[in-house]
């Protein structure tokens, strides 16, 4: 870890998501210095080659692996689809779309 002002905030920062995840410092500290990230969704330590990008996070790499990702992103898509199913058979009269003649 560098030292000064630095250090003791990254080690308080570490020791934190340490124990969000239920690991000593130690353990997290030995993970991060060989360069491997955590994902959030396998909870396993994976290689940061493995992360997609977000913007939006501090260090620009997403929380969870790019496999998690795909997953997470197909059961909402899975999810987005039924739905959308409900409303159509909803709008055409049912399950089966069979609408009432006019």
């Amino acid at each position: 870890m560098p030292k000064g002002h630095y250090a003791s905030n990254q080690r308080t920062t570490w020791r934190l998501a340490a124990k969000r995840i239920g690991i000593t410092l130690e353990e997290y500290t030995r993970n991060r210095l060989a360069g491997l990230r955590w994902c959030y969704a396998c909870r396993r330590w994976r290689a940061p080659a493995r992360f997609g990008r977000d913007k939006h996070r501090p260090q620009k790499i997403d929380g969870t692996c790019i496999e998690c990702r795909k997953l997470l992103d197909d059961a909402r898509g899975d999810r987005r689809a039924l739905r959308r199913r409900r409303e159509l058979e909803l709008e055409n009269g049912g399950a089966h779309g069979v609408r009432s003649s006019d």
